[in-house]
């Protein structure tokens, strides 16, 4: 997905970094819900919802974001998002709503994190700055991930 030069992006903390993503990209925020664990899962993901009668994985952000993981509170709230294979989610502490993307920069010249995907530019705004996130490798759509599920499926239709 290419970041989106002027449009509106939905902007999020997680733990002190603000993140944002298209506004595209969201389809719901909910407060925090329970999520249920799947044994052997990746530690990508937590385990996985029930979004209006479909069950979808729910990633561990901070784990992706390397960000020391912490308790989900109550006070969290629940990201769902579309990718374009995808329908997951993941939890953020807190939103701080829509802003316009204008003027969005390339990610740094330290190129590791663009490389990997995982940040598709910068915008700045009078509060400091804001990571794009690109979706695309946060996706559950490693062969290991995909595998892994698919295995975790089989085992519970067994049973």
């Amino acid at each position: 997905m290419q970041p989106e030069q002027e449009g509106s992006y939905f902007v999020y903390t997680i733990g002190r970094q603000r993140y944002g993503l298209p506004v595209s990209c969201v389809v719901r925020v909910v407060p925090a819900v329970e999520v249920t664990a799947i044994p052997d899962a990746p530690g990508r993901i937590l385990g996985v919802v029930d979004f209006e009668g479909t069950v979808i994985p729910v990633l561990n952000a901070r784990l992706i974001l390397n960000i020391p993981d912490k308790e989900t509170e109550l006070s969290d709230f629940l990201v769902i998002v579309t990718t374009t294979t995808t329908l997951m989610a993941f939890f953020t502490d807190d939103i701080e709503g829509v802003i316009a993307g204008h003027g969005m920069d390339p990610p740094p010249a330290v190129t590791l994190l663009h490389a990997s995907g995982m940040i598709e530019g910068i915008l700045k705004d009078e509060q400091g700055m804001i990571l794009i996130q690109g979706l695309q490798d946060t996706e559950i759509d490693l062969p290991a991930d995909r595998e892994a599920l698919q295995r975790i499926a089989q085992e519970s239709l067994l049973e």
